[in-house]
């Protein structure tokens, strides 16, 4: 599959956090934070109410530890992480504690400047699943075969990011492009 990228440096965007504890009463829920420095770069921030030792770790889209620390803290702590030479892709960063786990995807784009990442799963049958990444609205998304017929368009106006999963099969062809456009970026992937 042919990738279009306006791509200078690396963005890393928040997707989700899910927070972990065997007893929901002990104490406040953690909270983490995960901030862009520059390209490719973040600072990981936790407090919480306890104390003690703490793993942290970021996997690939497989299952694979890419980074790995171990972490002494007292309620709260801040760390430096560099991604800058993993893969374009979604990441699972994770921290695991005695009594909680916590796990935040992020997804990781070589853009830079750009105010919109997106990831196409590798298509099966023309098939595949679209997440987007956005900072700004509204975002299009269009559907056109090589020619330029248009056979899908939709505007987001939601600032939340999203996924979607889209079914070509019973279109007829088999080169499309799928062009998302938002206040900065334009990118065209080939499908």
């Amino acid at each position: 599959m042919k990738k279009t990228l306006l791509a200078l440096g690396m963005v890393v965007l928040i997707y989700g956090t899910v927070l972990s504890k065997p007893d929901p009463d002990s104490g406040s829920k953690p909270s983490i934070n995960v901030s862009p420095v520059e390209e490719g770069k973040f600072n990981l921030s936790l407090s919480t109410d306890n104390s003690g030792f703490a793993k942290f770790r970021i996997l690939n889209n497989k299952g694979h530890v890419m980074i790995s620390k171990r972490i002494n803290y007292d309620h709260s702590f801040s760390l430096p992480i560099n991604m800058a030479g993993l893969e374009e892709g979604v990441y699972n960063v994770q921290l695991i504690t005695e009594n909680e786990q916590i796990s935040q995807e992020v997804f990781l784009s070589h853009l830079y400047r750009q105010d919109v990442a997106v990831f196409i799963s590798e298509p099966e049958a023309n098939i595949f699943n679209l997440k987007v990444f956005h900072e700004n609205v509204p975002v299009k998304i269009l559907i056109e075969d090589k020619n330029g017929k248009l056979y899908y368009e939709e505007t987001i106006t939601s600032s939340r990011n999203f996924e979607k999963r889209f079914d070509l099969t019973k279109l007829k062809g088999k080169d499309f492009n799928m062009v998302i456009q938002g206040e900065k970026s334009y990118i065209v992937k080939s499908l």
